[in-house]
């Protein structure tokens, strides 16, 4: 058997569980990151691998070479990863990362069970919506269709797949919400929103919809929809998404509201997402002026203007902390 052949039968395989042992009511992305020449998006073939029913996931391996990061040994031998990590993440669970560096045998390619934890402040909220579990299996096998499709671009494909789901189960949430997520894709934002508020009543703690609801809301410069679902967003799951986070902030000073903007942006800071979002310090300090508590304010555009350092927004922070 030569290697070509031998690396076919190959493959990073486990199964993805909830803490209370049950798989995921609806597929979970696995990725496999890798450093050097050979991108992760070639050895997916450009493409996220999903878990099925029972949380299984199978990556199989392309072919490489002896210098590059997925080579091989010999017969019988496990691919060489270094630089490769299987990725899960998951807002408002504990991500996981395997680092496959050290994979000396076939049986180490199998990850076993990789159980999903709830962070501790995760809230209420979910990015998997129990209305999945709940659904028909026949709703259940159409709507994995459907994001296997969308995964791969082919959207009307999909988007077949999902008036069939839910012609089974009208209140199957995710399919609501992917629906959204491929009209606005395609620019039908209209159709997008109504099918994220459709998911958002199927299902009040699932956050998806919410999030999309959000974002738009903003583009549209409706701050009290932005506010609205943003706040809703921080509420049921905390710490996850910094953007909402300044969306949120935002749309509450832009209404005139800065004690609920100093409130939102705190907690997003408290929650150390400002790292991937500066500007929530920006809108903290903007709040804090607002409010005449200049001592405050000036602190928070010190601290905005050393972690932005550049531009000019950094410059007019770095003006305010000096009192020019």
């Amino acid at each position: 058997m030569d290697d070509q052949a031998l690396l076919v039968e190959q493959a990073i395989s486990g199964r993805v569980l909830l803490e209370n042992g049950a798989p995921p009511p609806e597929p979970v992305a696995v990725m496999l990151s890798c450093g050097g020449p050979k991108p992760a998006s070639e050895l997916l073939g450009g493409r996220a691998v999903l878990t099925n029913m029972k949380g299984d996931f199978c990556i199989p391996l392309s072919v490489g070479t002896s210098s590059g990061p997925m080579g091989f040994r010999g017969a019988f031998t496990a691919p060489r990863l270094q630089g490769c990590v299987a990725v899960i993440r998951v807002p408002g669970y504990a991500p996981y990362e395997k680092d496959l560096s050290h994979t000396m045998s076939v049986a180490d390619c199998d990850l076993g069970k990789i159980h999903l934890r709830r962070l501790a402040a995760g809230g209420v909220g979910t990015v998997l919506s129990n209305t999945a579990s709940r659904a028909p299996e026949r709703a259940r096998r159409e709507y994995r269709t459907a994001v296997e499709d969308a995964y791969a671009h082919r959207d009307t494909e999909a988007l077949g797949h999902l008036k069939k789901t839910l012609s089974i189960d009208p209140g199957f949430a995710s399919a609501h919400y992917l629906a959204g997520y491929l009209y606005d894709r395609a620019g039908r934002r209209e159709e997008a929103c109504a099918a994220y508020l459709a998911a958002a009543n199927a299902d009040p703690v699932y956050v998806n919809p919410l999030v999309q609801l959000a974002k738009l809301a903003a583009e549209d410069q409706d701050y009290a929809l932005a506010a609205k679902f943003g706040r809703r967003v921080v509420e049921l799951i905390p710490g996850s998404y910094a953007e909402i986070y300044l969306i949120a902030a935002g749309a509450e000073f832009n209404q005139g509201d800065v004690k609920s903007a100093e409130r939102t942006a705190r907690e997003g800071i408290e929650a150390k997402l400002d790292a991937q979002e500066p500007r929530l310090r920006l809108l903290l300090a903007e709040s804090l002026w607002k409010q005449s508590r200049y001592e405050e304010a000036r602190r928070e555009y010190a601290i905005f203007a050393e972690a932005v350092k550049e531009g000019p927004e950094a410059e007019s922070a770095r003006k305010r902390s000096t009192g020019r």
